[in-house]
């Protein structure tokens, strides 16, 4: 990372799950990444008082983490940012 700059963004997390597959998405507030897949037990637990926040490189266009409601996803690199 450019500068050791890390961005955090704080949201409101809205689930989405596909109606064919069982897989499970957070709604996010970056154009680039509108949907980011996480995992099963994160999305049962997702309230709608509950806060987010994704802590992502800008520069590196790469997701560490997420955190909703006190709970925190890490990522192993597999998910960038498309051309932010």
């Amino acid at each position: 990372m450019r500068g050791g700059i890390k961005q955090i963004i704080s949201f409101t997390p809205e689930k989405y799950k596909t109606p064919f597959f069982d897989e499970f998405y957070l709604i996010t507030p970056l154009k680039k990444l509108a949907l980011l897949k996480i995992r099963k037990e994160l999305y049962d637990e997702i309230q709608f008082d509950h806060s987010a926040s994704i802590h992502l490189s800008p520069h590196a266009k790469f997701v560490f983490d997420i955190e909703i409601g006190g709970r925190q996803m890490k990522f192993d690199g597999s998910t960038w940012l498309a051309d932010m």
